[in-house]
């Protein structure tokens, strides 16, 4: 279920320069995905990739979806339609066998998750990943999730990576204190680093 207020945080974070939310709600009927995205304003649908109920993506004109291993059916039937797709890479050779086919793909945790500590992937190594983007002219834009903060958001795109997904960092701080301004505050310092290293 959504936390308190989620929507509402959500529409303050596109009111704040978010780019691109993923709404991840494996368990919602196709009633509650659509309620949830009810709730967000229209102007915002087109910024929202879908990780379940595909085919609201026309029916809202949302960016895209996302291609599941949970969902190995949407990869069958909807790789093919002009969409703009995200996956999720757990090695290097994934994502050279999968470049240009998405558009986005996602690989983490790049540093030590912050919603969950136990859970940190030690296979990639900074100096590692650096090179790699070095040696390969990928098509897609390669981002970065886990452990994503201000300080860990200007050392992922300093190695290469082309966005960043921050999770942990800004639904902890809700969680932490139920309190929507501090939390819109804490994704706009990330914003910030983010901008300070593009620029």
């Amino acid at each position: 279920m959504p936390l308190f207020k989620e929507t509402e945080i959500v529409n303050q974070l596109f009111k704040n320069g978010l780019e691109v939310f993923h709404l991840r709600k494996h368990n919602f009927t196709r009633e509650q995905m659509e309620g949830y995205i009810n709730q967000i304003y229209p102007e915002f649908h087109r910024n929202i990739i879908l990780h379940s109920h595909a085919e609201l993506v026309e029916k809202y004109k949302l960016k895209g979806i996302h291609f599941s291993t949970l969902i190995p059916e949407y990869i069958n039937t909807r790789l093919q339609q002009d969409l703009y797709k995200s996956t999720f890479c757990y090695t290097l050779p994934d994502i050279s066998s999968r470049d240009a086919v998405f558009d986005q793909i996602i690989i983490g945790p790049i540093f030590k998750s912050i919603s969950n500590p136990m859970y940190y992937n030690r296979r990639y190594n900074h100096c590692v990943l650096q090179q790699f983007f070095e040696e390969h002219a990928l098509k897609s834009k390669i981002i970065a999730i886990g452990g994503i903060d201000e300080t860990s958001a200007k050392i992922a795109l300093s190695i290469g990576f082309k966005g960043i997904v921050a999770l942990g960092s800004i639904w902890t701080t809700y969680l932490e204190t139920i309190d929507i301004e501090k939390t819109i505050t804490k994704f706009n310092r990330i914003k910030e680093t983010c901008l300070q290293v593009c620029n």
